[in-house]
């Protein structure tokens, strides 16, 4: 799976939970390779974010989840991504 993919499935997870997703942040790792995608299809990046699917996504540091933010504030989804 490639890591647009693995962004857009947070992403899904969040608007699943709550509707409107602000930003998402993913592990570092994981983070650095979007940006690459993203920046190979010529899309949307800056230093510290880039866009997937017309949502911010930013780095959360080391571990193994991913994290969307609602809209409007409120309490972020956590969504595993690896076995």
């Amino acid at each position: 799976m490639n890591a647009t993919t693995i962004a857009t499935q947070v992403i899904n997870e969040g608007r699943a939970s709550f509707g409107g997703v602000a930003r998402i942040a993913l592990p570092q790792q994981v983070w650095e390779a979007v940006m690459d995608e993203v920046t190979a299809a010529g899309g949307a990046v800056t230093f510290e974010e880039c866009l997937v699917d017309g949502v911010a996504v930013r780095s959360a540091g080391a571990g193994s989840r991913g994290v969307a933010y609602p809209e409007g504030g409120g309490e972020p989804v956590y969504v595993e991504l690896g076995g």
